[in-house]
């Protein structure tokens, strides 16, 4: 009986120290993990001087929805705030051209007009927002969701592929015109970091 009281008191312990061991490692990891972050925004403010942590932690938290490795995660990040200073240098007040847009509805293709609007530039038609709602698309949290939403599902479409991804969030998924300025411009600047 003393034997298994024994052998019960240090496997305890070892579990304990594996316990610490790993809380440590998790401690460790989430430090770096931090840090990692951090140099990230500081990177790309010094570059954009536009972004506040608002706006930062707003995509990464929309960023957050996908469930990335962080490498990715990082890389989508950086390509996002570039996308949004190619698109509004970082005004979330910002209202495009007005562009005439087919679009199918009930059977049958129709041609309207649309403004793109706010930080990302998001279109009404790409959101389950009513036209009357257009509006809300000023509002940064509101725009961010839409347009993170927008590029990913571009991202999944082309298989993570970032040219492709960056066609799709440009001229649409269905479009087969690549605006090379646009997307080797949003490249370039994610590539000097």
């Amino acid at each position: 009986m003393k034997l298994f009281k024994t052998i019960f008191v240090l496997s305890i312990l070892l579990i304990g120290h594996s316990c610490a061991s790993e809380h440590l490692i998790i401690q460790h990891d989430k430090k770096q993990l931090i840090q990692k972050y951090s140099r990230t925004y500081f990177i790309l403010h010094k570059k954009y001087e536009w972004l506040n942590h608002d706006i930062y932690n707003t995509v990464s938290e929309n960023l957050d929805l996908y469930k990335l490795p962080l490498n990715e995660k990082l890389y989508l990040l950086k390509t996002l705030i570039a996308l949004i200073d190619k698109e509004s240098t970082g005004k979330h007040y910002a209202t495009g051209k007005l562009c005439n847009v087919y679009l199918f509805k009930n059977g049958k293709t129709v041609l309207e007009q649309h403004r793109a609007r706010g930080l990302m530039q998001v279109m009404v038609y790409n959101t389950t927002l009513k036209s009357t709602e257009v509006l809300k698309l000023y509002n940064i949290e509101t725009n961010i969701y839409w347009g993170v939403k927008t590029f990913m599902k571009g991202y999944y479409q082309s298989k993570g592929d970032i040219e492709v991804s960056l066609k799709n969030y440009n001229s649409g998924i269905n479009s087969d015109h690549f605006n090379w300025r646009y997307i080797n411009s949003i490249i370039d600047d994610v590539s000097e970091m």
